[in-house]
């Protein structure tokens, strides 16, 4: 063999590795996908919570009836006509109309009375003597009771559809990860001598038990701080006036955090600002509404501190209140007609130290598992149909094990849920399987391979690789045949 069948060989062989090699290069990795219909497969029944209302009506129980006849879908039990039902006592009449005893005294009376059972018990009792406003107490466990009079039966009714069908409503799910911000905000310290408002004392006892209510289902951080000299002017010629536009002077204090990161770059942020005003301000109150506490949407609430006595703790607790109506609000935790307010006929509060009931609580949590699985298979089908409608996006390795431990993991939840009736253990996994699902959906490794589609790759290679090839057919016809 001459060196010049030599040299064409070497080359012939180049050219033959080459265009291989370039096109392995030129392509994308492509891991194996889940099949969707895995997915589809997996279903959990909507959670079905049964109430019962029990009316103690006493001289009205014939009016009470009336007003509730049109509400076919609510469970009453009018006391006067089922004296011998379980719910049905002297004893409990008792403790509704003793006006002596604290809230917390009524909670732990009540749950002595109930047969154990996973019913809510609304009970409602109605004086016929005393004319008074329409309270509304949640206790710990699984009952509430409604203090009213026999003239505000139109009342009783109304907050017996806000929070009897408040189960009912669609719950939107909670976030994996929260932190909560609540700011003491002081116009005129060295006047209003307010210095600090013993936040973590506060927190045990209004925030921490609803925190505790809802440990299962998300991750909550809380942290406090204090602010001074700061003013919301107001733009009216009154000095205690609010205008709505005024208010985004409260909207831009959490741009002040210096220095503070998130945990995770999804984690949701609500602000709780309590705002004292400089006393020759007070009461300052919102234009129109005249309120002193207000909701701002998907950002928080402010409350606006405006008794004399700003020292008292009392005074404190009652704002906390306030923000913990404000917080359940923001997670979609209350029915949306729900009534947040202290006003001349409805009040609606907490028994001590509940923040909420075990009854809301079972509610979360089983709404929750529903709403998780959906996320879970909504996240997991958009990143598969992604991945399969471009075949130019790469799909590597730890991606798609990320996958199929995300499906492992709902999988694994859903099991201990349906057939272990485990909710933490089931809620531990699902939350784990959406972490996961959105690793898959964010990782920076899939990405489009926008100049490496077949197209690109002719346009590339062929100008290069086709020039050549005629000198190489007729130098191989020469030296070889």
């Amino acid at each position: 063999m001459n060196p010049y069948q030599i040299s064409y060989l070497i080359y012939l062989v180049q050219y033959i590795i080459v265009i291989p090699i370039g096109y392995w290069l030129s392509t994308v990795e492509r891991a194996s996908l889940p099949e969707k219909t895995v997915l589809d497969e997996i279903r959990v029944e909507e959670p079905k919570i049964e109430n019962v209302i029990v009316a103690y009506a006493n001289d009205c129980e014939e009016d009470f009836m009336k007003e509730m006849m049109s509400e076919n879908d609510l469970n009453v039990l009018y006391c006067n006509n089922n004296s011998n039902n379980e719910l049905c006592k002297e004893k409990i009449r008792d403790i509704l109309q003793d006006h002596s005893l604290s809230d917390e005294k009524v909670d732990e009376a009540l749950r002595r009375e109930i047969p154990s059972s996973d019913t809510i018990a609304m009970f409602v009792h109605l004086s016929s003597t005393k004319k008074t406003k329409t309270t509304t107490t949640m206790g710990r466990y699984r009952h509430g009771w409604i203090q009213s009079s026999c003239d505000r039966t139109q009342d009783v009714k109304l907050e017996l559809n806000n929070l009897m069908r408040n189960e009912n409503h669609r719950f939107p799910g909670l976030d994996l990860s929260y932190r909560l911000t609540f700011s003491l905000v002081t116009e005129r310290p060295e006047r209003d001598h307010i210095h600090s408002w013993n936040f973590q004392e506060l927190k045990r006892e209004y925030i921490d038990p609803f925190l505790i209510g809802i440990q299962d289902v998300a991750h909550v951080e809380v942290r406090s701080r204090e602010m001074y000299h700061i003013e919301i002017t107001s733009s009216t010629n009154q000095r205690n006036v609010l205008k709505l536009s005024d208010l985004e002077g409260f909207l831009g204090m959490h741009d002040w955090d210096f220095g503070i990161k998130l945990k995770e770059n999804r984690q949701k942020q609500f602000h709780f600002i309590l705002y004292v005003p400089e006393r020759t301000r007070r009461p300052l109150l919102l234009e129109k509404s005249g309120a002193h506490a207000f909701l701002i949407p998907e950002w928080g609430g402010v409350s606006i501190l405006n008794e004399a006595v700003t020292t008292n703790h009392t005074i404190m607790r009652d704002h906390m209140g306030t923000f913990l109506f404000q917080l359940r609000e923001l997670l979609g935790i209350s029915a949306q007609d729900s009534s947040l307010n202290d006003d001349d006929k409805n009040l609606r509060k907490f028994a001590p130290g509940v923040g909420i009931s075990t009854w809301e609580s079972d509610w979360i949590r089983r709404n929750q598992v529903r709403v998780l699985i959906e996320n879970i298979k909504r996240t997991l089908k958009s990143s598969i149909n992604l991945m399969e409608g471009m075949s130019h996006m790469n799909v590597p390795a730890h991606v798609s094990k990320k996958m199929h431990r995300s499906i492992d993991l709902l999988l694994n939840g859903v099991k201990e849920v349906k057939e272990n009736d485990n909710l933490t253990r089931g809620l531990f996994l699902l939350r784990q399987a959406m972490s996961v699902a959105n690793e898959v959906y964010y990782d920076h490794d899939t990405v489009p391979q926008e100049y490496f589609v077949e197209e690109h790759l002719a346009a590339v290679y062929l100008p290069l690789l086709l020039p050549l090839l005629l000198p190489l057919i007729v130098a191989g016809w020469s030296n070889f045949l």
